[in-house]
């Protein structure tokens, strides 16, 4: 039975001789077995301490020899063991919660005399150079002949590139890299993303540039909101972004350049992080007057086939004094203070209704009862560095804005908060 881990070793006499001792943590392997040569009937069992310096390795002797073991902050892949003598404390870190768990069982059926015949210990031996190499963190395949295909990913994989190799599917082997944040799957052949991506949860960098992906699943979205911080989807064909996409609150950094996209998705300014956006040589001819609430330090929307804003107001005839239904002023109220819902909750008509609302530039939500109105934005006032929308230099960026009443209209119609606003 073996554990990878970091230890320290704290020698319990120093301090009652006024001796500070130097504690340092070292990657470490701690075994449990017997010594060479004894049989299986022999219960003296050993916890061999063996780190890249001392491979040989140190042990204690376990029956009768362990004072006390602290299992507090097992779950965070800690504990510490006293031993008598010598009088340590072997500290434990960063190991595996369900390997620290499995030898924390066997010490203890060690320190019980229990089943000592059938426990399948090995004898202890020195470790070698490669089982005290620290886990491979970081892996680049950029050929097809380099693909690993006999053998697994390594579990504590962090980041994978995987890049130029003709991939048609993702591996399901990479599902499983729990550890994994940054996955680089550029320039391959995938025409879809499996919905168990959304499991690794640690993931923080997506980059799938020049793919085949004609869509991104809804899951993928949802289950990676609180974790994805740059996603690169440029050089696919994508034609729309699922209704969850705004779920990426995350967000940061947010690449669509070079697909088929025809609009932005309505609830943009849901992405409140994102700092960075770069939509250019898609099909757009207008953007979402939630991006005007945006704080974006750069934004690319070059060679869009941006239709200039036209003077034209369509206003609901709920709006001209009528009061807005009790179905509109409840699902108000319901996007007003961010309240949950789910298809187990409500009629699935309900959901796709408080789905369908769209923001006032006041920030409120919007159904029926609403203004909309073409608009012309200097670009420049919505974010620090901007790409101009055409190479004669064009600035004006065409916002179907959306009011929730005449006051909203007539309070923004010279204006938008942070921005130069000019209505034709």
């Amino acid at each position: 039975m073996r554990l990878t881990c970091s230890l320290e070793i704290g020698n319990r006499i120093l301090p009652s001789l006024n001796v500070a001792g130097k504690r340092t943590s070292a990657r470490t392997q701690i075994s449990i077995g017997r010594n060479p040569g004894s049989d299986s009937k022999d219960g003296t069992l050993f916890l061999m301490i063996c780190t890249a310096q001392n491979r040989v390795g140190t042990k204690y002797k376990l029956k009768a020899n362990i004072d006390q073991v602290f299992t507090k902050f097992v779950n965070e892949g800690k504990m510490t063991i006293r031993v008598k003598e010598p009088p340590h404390d072997l500290i434990i870190s960063k190991a595996d919660v369900i390997q620290l768990k499995g030898f924390l069982q066997a010490m203890k059926l060690g320190l019980q005399n229990k089943d000592i015949g059938v426990m399948k210990m090995s004898t202890l031996r020195p470790v070698s150079t490669a089982q005290m190499e620290a886990p491979k963190t970081r892996m680049a395949i950029t050929s097809r002949k380099d693909y690993p295909v006999t053998s697994s990913f390594p579990a504590s994989l962090q980041r994978l590139t995987i890049t130029g190799c003709g991939l048609r599917r993702v591996d399901g082997r990479i599902e499983g890299l729990r550890h994994l944040r940054v996955l680089d799957l550029s320039r391959n052949q995938i025409w879809k993303l499996p919905e168990a991506l959304g499991r690794l949860c640690h993931l923080v960098e997506l980059h799938l540039y020049d793919n085949c992906l004609e869509s991104l699943p809804a899951s993928v979205c949802t289950d990676l909101s609180s974790s994805l911080v740059l996603l690169d989807l440029g050089q696919n064909p994508l034609k729309e972004l699922p209704a969850q996409f705004c779920q990426l609150t995350s967000l940061v950094t947010l690449k669509l350049n070079n697909n088929q996209l025809t609009a932005l998705p309505k609830h943009i300014a849901s992405l409140s992080r994102l700092r960075y956006l770069s939509a250019a040589c898609n099909q757009l001819t207008s953007v979402p007057c939630g991006l005007l609430r945006l704080r974006l330090e750069s934004v690319d929307l070059y060679g869009n086939p941006f239709v200039p804003a036209t003077p034209t107001v369509v206003a609901a005839a709920k709006v001209t004094g009528e009061a807005p239904t009790l179905l509109e002023c409840a699902a108000r109220t319901v996007k007003k203070y961010r309240m949950s819902y789910t298809e187990e909750d409500i009629p699935a008509s309900l959901v796709a209704y408080l789905d369908s609302a769209e923001q006032c530039l006041c920030g409120r939500a919007c159904f029926e009862a609403s203004i909309k109105r073409s608009m012309a934005v200097d670009l420049r006032t919505i974010a620090v560095m901007a790409v101009s929308l055409s190479n004669n230099g064009n600035m004006r960026l065409p916002v179907d804005a959306i009011f929730c009443s005449h006051d909203c209209l007539r309070n923004f119609s010279g204006s938008v908060p942070g921005t130069i606003a000019y209505f034709r």
